[in-house]
């Protein structure tokens, strides 16, 4: 899992060195996760839903 900024000049395959595909991505605005008790947003949503359903094990988190 890559947590990544929506900068669309950046990929995050290219400069992690995996395929499109090989990773589950969520881009958002500076590539932040806040805390859930700030309340629920997409990004929270995504981690959930990638780490129950897809149960994916690996997380990668670049700044």
């Amino acid at each position: 899992m890559v947590i990544g900024c929506a900068d669309s000049r950046v990929c995050p395959s290219y400069v992690l060195g995996f395929q499109p595909g090989e990773a589950f991505t969520i881009r958002n605005v500076a590539n932040l996760v806040t805390p859930v008790q700030n309340g629920p947003t997409e990004t929270n949503s995504a981690l959930e839903f990638a780490v129950t359903t897809l149960q994916v094990s690996l997380n990668i988190i670049r700044k």
